[in-house]
């Protein structure tokens, strides 16, 4: 049996509402969760198994991205991955947070926040994630299990050594 995130964590795992409103829309696998992430545009982690997949109108890139990032989930760190990237693409925090708040991802969410404010400090999205989510009890997990702030980025290399700061890092969306 494979551990779920919520274990490799070391918190308990609920059964989530997003994961339950997804297997009512005809999602029933990790591979179809898969594929429609790819299907949205999440191309950095894999393609798209058929050419007329399904999109799932009726599921948001928001909601979307907080089932990647939910606790009943077998632990992966290519779905934390995913679900940054999905919900790095919303303009209002304040639906992350009332999703996140449901599927009680919010330490992750915060996590992965504190990595986007560090890449991106003029990204005011980030700094205003972070405060709605300060009004919550501080779980405690066990944040080595998550990826590294690098893993959400691309980055270049340095191609003329007589460049100071040449080196880009973006934010994967």
């Amino acid at each position: 049996m494979h551990r779920t995130l919520a274990q490799a964590l070391g918190t308990t795992h609920i059964i989530s509402p997003i994961n339950m409103k997804l297997k009512k829309c005809g999602i029933q696998s990790k591979d179809e969760l898969l594929n429609l992430a790819f299907t949205r545009g999440c191309k950095h982690y894999g393609e798209p198994i058929a050419k007329n997949n399904p999109t799932f109108e009726n599921v948001s890139d928001t909601e979307l991205g907080i089932a990647f990032l939910s606790m009943s989930n077998v632990y992966d760190p290519r779905f934390i991955r995913i679900g940054a990237q999905l919900i790095s693409r919303e303009k209002d925090p304040n639906k992350i947070y009332r999703v996140a708040l449901l599927e009680k991802c919010l330490p992750i969410i915060v996590k992965i926040a504190k990595d986007g404010q560090n890449v991106e400090p003029e990204n005011s999205f980030w700094s205003k994630l972070l405060e709605l989510c300060k009004t919550q009890r501080k779980e405690q997990i066990n944040k080595s299990m998550l990826p590294h702030w690098s893993r959400f980025t691309k980055q270049t290399g340095i191609t003329n050594p007589f460049k100071q700061k040449q080196t880009k890092v973006k934010w994967i969306r």
